[in-house]
């Protein structure tokens, strides 16, 4: 007989009741994502009221119980949770791979009203390009790994210089026996067929684009430089990419910033992408507000601004009614993924066009506390460690965040960027908690079709109570 004092319920569990009755529960800690259905509901009650104490179960529940046991969303009284917890946020930190966030431009060729970007045309030299090379060869051995995210600007108007300096570090990890992978933000107007297998041979699989609905607002929203409109070349590119073999394998997250006017239009936009799209699972798709990120531009767009809360809820529950096949992937790792800043991990850094070092790619370049260093022509790495602390330093004031569900995925750690260019301790969740009802129930309408979430079958017991 099971003694059930012996256990406790997983502090990091969370559960989603569905309509139909069906349970989803995720476990931040030990990333079990998994759903049982309606005809599990008392059980799991009798479960949960029989935690810490003595009383037996009945044998259905008992079978539900031992499938808690397996996903560690029931644990041993003993197991320390908030050590393991710990360990893991050590190691998001100080993982030993080294990545680089590198601007080859400052320039684009868009000119988006909502962009904090100033476009100045700043171009990387081929000395600071030549003296990130060299670090990575001089320095390659200390890491399990090297990682490059292309940035911008607009990166494909460097496309040469990324061709260069990718050749180099595909080399270089090859000759030390180090992995190398790499991605790619791009508005996508450039991205055409070749482009594409051009930068796929080198190890660029994840490519990050931009899409915001059907031409009469993405054309306003995602304008190019000399004023037209971009919709038709971007699906074109992004149509012409898909018809490469299904077995060659890449990630293509097509991101859309949702105005008040792209919430208005926003079924057809799906249904199109959906029907395009839908059959290729290599496509996947997130929806986002259209934000306040700063920059001069954004004031004359600001009246187009959905609410930051209320207005992600809407947007959500839309998606939800629309009855089109569509790949949530981006949002199914918002939940599943570690939700620590990236700039808190120890060995990742921004590069500029001129060699500056950041922790972070957002629009507070004139702040004292941005830039942590450089990289010179030579590859010589010069750091503060004193302001590289700050960024992986967790806030002070935790209140809240300690019997937070969430908090074995963000550590109090999401954002820091307003701990440390204004000593603020006012911290931001992640979207993956403040969101979760609504990305579950996505993730859980498309499941048929994607399968993120575990459909767990509970065998048949003698007292045939299913």
């Amino acid at each position: 007989m099971v003694d059930y004092s012996d256990f406790k319920l997983s502090k990091f569990n969370s559960f989603v009741k569905n309509n139909d009755g069906s349970i989803i529960i995720y476990n931040y800690l030990h990333k079990q994502l998994c759903k049982f259905p309606a005809e599990c509901h008392d059980k799991i009650v009798e479960i949960l009221n029989a935690m810490g104490s003595s009383i037996s179960l009945s044998s259905s529940a008992s079978a539900v119980f031992e499938e808690f046991v397996k996903r560690k969303i029931i644990l041993p009284k003993e197991y320390d949770e908030e050590g393991v917890s710990r360990l893991k946020y050590i190691n998001e930190i100080a993982r030993n791979s080294l990545c680089f966030i590198i601007y080859p431009t400052m320039a684009c060729n868009f000119r988006c009203p909502y962009c904090y970007q100033d476009h100045e045309n700043d171009n990387m030299s081929l000395e600071t390009a030549r003296g990130i090379v060299s670090y990575v060869r001089k320095n390659i051995s200390k890491y399990r790994e090297l990682y490059v995210a292309w940035f911008g600007g607009e990166p494909l108007l460097r496309v040469d210089l990324i061709q260069k300096m990718s050749e180099e570090f595909m080399n270089i990890c090859l000759k030390r026996n180090r992995v190398y992978n790499s991605a790619i933000t791009t508005n996508g107007y450039l991205l055409n067929r070749d482009t594409f297998e051009m930068l796929y041979k080198y190890n660029v699989k994840k490519f990050a684009i931009t899409v915001d609905g059907m031409p009469a607002v993405h054309d306003k929203q995602r304008i190019t430089a000399d004023g037209k409109g971009s919709f038709e070349r971007i699906i074109t590119n992004l149509l012409d990419i898909k018809k490469i073999s299904r077995n060659i394998k890449f990630e293509i997250n097509i991101r859309s910033n949702v105005s008040r006017e792209g919430l208005e239009g926003l079924e057809p936009y799906v249904k199109y992408m959906s029907e395009r799209f839908a059959d290729d699972d290599r496509f996947c798709f997130s929806f986002r507000p259209v934000y306040d990120w700063g920059g001069d531009s954004i004031d004359e767009f600001k009246e187009h601004l959905l609410d930051s809360f209320s207005g992600c809820k809407n947007l959500y529950n839309l998606l939800y009614t629309f009855d089109y096949p569509m790949n949530y992937f981006q949002h199914y790792e918002e939940i599943t993924n570690s939700a620590v800043c990236y700039a808190s991990r120890e060995y990742t850094y921004a590069v500029e066009t001129d060699g500056r070092l950041s922790k972070c790619t957002s629009a507070n370049r004139d702040a004292k506390n941005y830039f942590v260093g450089n990289i010179d022509e030579h590859g010589n790495m010069n750091l503060n460690e004193a302001l590289i602390a700050q960024w992986a330093t967790p806030y002070k004031d935790v209140t809240g965040c300690k019997d937070c569900f969430f908090e074995a995925s963000c550590h109090s750690n999401f954002c820091v960027l307003d701990k440390v260019i204004n000593n603020s301790e006012s911290k931001k969740c992640p979207g993956g908690k403040l969101h979760l009802k609504e990305y579950i129930r996505l993730l859980d309408k498309n499941n048929k079709y994607y399968q993120y979430i575990e459909e767990v079958k509970i065998k048949e017991t003698n007292d045939n109570v299913f």
